[in-house]
């Protein structure tokens, strides 16, 4: 079950969720789509949460780093993750 990633996608823009375990948590640092100092909402499961221009991609980035991550590649690999 663990390692996994999931992605919460809105509009063009992403956030990639690396869980190690079910205690761990870490954020794909973002790629500067969206200022630090700004945020954007994003939908996980039943809930809206706002994250910080830190941790957004677009969503053709975050799309490819799944895709490498479903293809076996490690994720420390694919980016840099900030716990949370």
């Amino acid at each position: 079950m663990y390692p996994t990633l999931t992605l919460s996608i809105s509009d063009e823009l992403a956030v990639v969720h690396r869980f190690v375990d079910a205690e761990a948590c870490f954020l794909l640092d973002g790629a500067h789509v969206v200022p630090r100092d700004r945020s954007r909402d994003f939908p996980i499961q039943a809930e809206v949460v706002s994250f910080s221009g830190d941790f957004i991609s677009t969503s053709t980035r975050a799309a490819g780093i799944i895709d490498a991550f479903a293809r076996g590649a490690h994720a420390g690999d694919l980016g840099s993750w900030s716990r949370l």
